[in-house]
């Protein structure tokens, strides 16, 4: 066995506390102590009309507890050295903090009360409902984001994966301090959570974990079930298609290409991953190495597979000149037509595997960092024990077999096209996809 194929994460200790939430302990030798709790819920169980209401939730719930005001809040976080950080996907919600390991109980005392008695104000309230109405307003003016922002809505249509993470303008305007509450007690609640606690803490901190966060319950006595659409709603494309949204403020191109894909527990998803990295997933890519490199049609063009727990999405974004988008999609097809037939060499195998298991180093260097990770796998529907598997499952793909995945879920047609341009300058460009259909940019906010 190659050396690094025995490298291993730290070790963890799981646990449950009497009110049912789960606890993962990773200890370092470093005096630092950081806290996390992730919600195995997400963007996607906002409702249709409510677009945002997750995201809302999570910008309000450290402006004030039971005990303490937004700015008290503030003020006792900052003391401790630290900020309280969310992050939001379509399948979840994470919160965390860090501080010195000896202020272990004064960060527990302040992140239960966020997390277990936030106060949703009426006045925080419409300070971040206006902030989040603004946001939407002025990200149109990154067309970067805002073509991304768009192309996942086209790709995923009516399934909740769809919809804005940060909401669009009609469902912030709907949204009301009750949903906020109402949406708390629904998915806020211990059986839906994994909190992790990493760094230096004391022998004792099962109890201190009890003590701060054992006497949470839910606040309703039966919790609601989030909407989720099957992914049977997505119709099947059966030709590529194209949507040009116009906008005449757009000097540039941006282009995003892609299809529904793999979920993230899906069986081939790992070789997947592997064939992306070759197609489009590094520096030295098929994709740049074609495009950029050869062609000289744009800085950068990649590629990536999103992961996520119901249905996943092979996706690829670059942005170009106004006079050479026709050019340029004709020859990304013709790479991904080439790496269906053809697929990868032995050498690029070798060469995306050690990619990737750096990348896995890396990413967990650090006990929080594999905290998070362990949490990551949790809310994908994974089971722990394949973050220690993940190199020996890795080193154990074989050419023929990522060859085989790059066959069955690498297809060069039948693609979604998503172009956000000054459309008249481009037109003529698209005479080989039509039927194009043509949307103003502000239909989409």
């Amino acid at each position: 066995m190659n050396e690094i194929d025995s490298y291993r994460p730290y070790t963890f200790t799981r646990k449950t506390l009497s009110n049912g939430l789960e606890v993962l302990l990773v200890e370092d030798n470093l005096p630092y102590l950081s806290l996390s709790i992730m919600f195995k819920e997400g963007s996607s169980v906002d409702p249709e009309d409510k677009q945002g209401l997750m995201s809302l939730l999570s910008e309000l719930i450290d402006k004030g507890s039971k005990d303490f005001s937004a700015t008290q809040v503030a003020e006792n976080l900052e003391l401790l050295g630290t900020s309280f950080l969310y992050n939001l996907d379509k399948d979840s919600v994470s919160f965390s903090v860090d501080t010195l390991s000896w202020l272990d109980k004064d960060i527990l005392d302040i992140f239960s009360k966020i997390i277990t008695q936030p106060a949703f104000s009426k006045e925080e309230f419409e300070r971040a409902r206006k902030k989040a109405i603004n946001w939407v307003e002025r990200s149109t003016e990154d067309f970067s984001f805002y073509s991304s922002r768009v192309f996942n809505k086209y790709l995923y249509e009516s399934h909740p994966y769809g919809y804005y993470q940060n909401g669009n303008l009609k469902g912030l305007k709907n949204i009301t301090l009750e949903d906020v509450r109402s949406f708390y007690n629904s998915y806020f609640i211990p059986e839906k959570a994994v909190l992790s606690v990493s760094g230096q803490f004391p022998n004792d901190i099962i109890q201190k974990l009890e003590s701060s966060f054992g006497k949470w319950k839910p606040a309703l006595p039966e919790n609601k079930t989030g909407k989720q659409v099957s992914a049977s709603v997505i119709p099947a494309v059966k030709k590529t298609e194209v949507l040009l949204v116009d906008n005449v403020a757009a000097i540039q191109s941006e282009i995003r290409i892609g299809y529904t894909s793999l979920n993230r527990s899906h069986p081939d998803y790992l070789a997947a991953k592997v064939a992306n990295v070759i197609l489009g997933g590094s520096f030295s890519s098929h994709l740049m190495n074609r495009i950029r490199v050869q062609k000289g049609l744009t800085y950068s063009i990649s590629s990536y597979l999103s992961a996520n727990r119901e249905l996943g999405a092979f996706k690829m974004g670059l942005a170009v000149r106004n006079d050479k988008v026709g050019n340029a999609l004709l020859e990304i097809i013709g790479v991904l037509e080439n790496f269906y037939k053809e697929g990868i060499t032995t050498e690029e195998l070798k060469k995306a595997k050690q990619l990737l298991k750096n990348q896995f180093i890396t990413g967990v260097s650090s006990a929080d960092s594999f905290a998070y990770y362990l949490m990551h796998l949790n809310s994908q529907n994974i089971p722990y024990v394949y973050a220690e598997g993940y190199f020996k499952k890795l080193s154990a793909l074989t050419l023929n077999t990522v060859n085989t995945i790059i066959k069955k879920h690498f297809q060069p047609h039948h693609l979604k096209i998503l172009i956000l341009t000054h459309a008249d300058y481009i037109k003529s460009q698209l005479k080989d996809f039509e039927p194009v259909t043509i949307k103003s940019y502000k239909a989409f906010l």
